[in-house]
């Protein structure tokens, strides 16, 4: 952008393509996280139509201490199993 021999039309070319690829981007972000999102709560849903687990209790055991341990803990044995493949 500081270089003086480029033009306009060609800087704003260039800007503008930044631009598209930081949307891009952005979209690709929000889509995975909604679609992590969606992936795991949908298992709860259809356990909890099925009468199997009821979704405040999930909530409660995955606010409390107890479930966070849990779930830190369940992320990092996979990770790290993963990692060993």
């Amino acid at each position: 952008m500081q270089d003086r021999s480029t033009n306009d039309a060609r800087k704003e070319q260039l800007v503008r393509s930044a631009s598209l690829t930081l949307f891009h981007c952005f979209g690709a972000i929000t889509w995975r996280s909604a679609a992590a999102v969606a992936i795991s709560v949908l298992p709860v849903m259809l356990l909890q139509v099925t009468d199997f687990v009821r979704l405040s209790s999930v909530n409660r055991l995955l606010l409390s201490w107890n479930g966070l341990l849990l779930a830190a803990g369940t992320f990092a044995v996979v990770h790290f199993a993963r990692s060993r493949l």
